[in-house]
């Protein structure tokens, strides 16, 4: 069982790898198996097909995001509002690549708008006991953790393009919100 786990993993680490450097539409099953050193029919054996891999790769980025915002919990709760982006920000912006993609395809294909609703979900399962979240509530967390991936994913690109600092584009987004 333990052999069968690290195959899995290995494949999930690889096709990662693939995703997240040619995107989802430049992936494919043989680059993921070539990738994860597997025959093509072993990665087959663990996943049905391509979106089925891709799924996996997203739900295990964010079971890590889950144990992460753990581990901050630990050091502080956040207070407000800002605190929260703040501790979203440091906690997303070391998966941004999945969570772009993500996102992208999102944006591309109605069917895979589920996609983004897996870390409010595991989120909101996670600490059922903690909190009771109303359904407001949730969808408020899902816009600003979409509003948090795009502000990661284009931070850089704002800052060149219009010459501002860290700074001035965290008080920008922190305006607009």
């Amino acid at each position: 069982m333990i052999k069968q786990k690290d195959t899995k993993n290995k494949i999930l680490d690889a096709a990662k790898t693939i995703f997240t450097s040619k995107g989802f539409d430049g992936a494919s099953i043989d680059s993921i198996a070539l990738e994860a050193g597997v025959t093509k029919s072993l990665l087959y054996y663990y996943f049905e097909n391509k979106d089925a891999v891709f799924y996996e790769v997203i739900k295990k980025t964010m079971q890590n995001l889950i144990i992460r915002l753990e581990e901050e919990r630990k050091i502080k709760i956040p207070q407000n509002r800002e605190e929260s982006f703040i501790c979203g920000i440091n906690i997303l912006k070391n998966e941004i690549d999945v969570l772009r993609i993500a996102l992208s395809e999102a944006l591309k294909s109605p069917q895979k708008t589920n996609i983004i609703f897996q870390l409010p979900a595991l989120v909101f399962d996670e600490f059922k006991d903690e909190y009771s979240f109303e359904n407001e509530e949730k969808a408020k967390f899902c816009i600003d953790a979409i509003n948090i991936i795009t502000y990661i994913s284009f931070k850089e690109k704002l800052k060149e393009t219009f010459f501002l600092d860290d700074e001035k584009i965290y008080e920008i987004f922190n305006k607009s919100i």
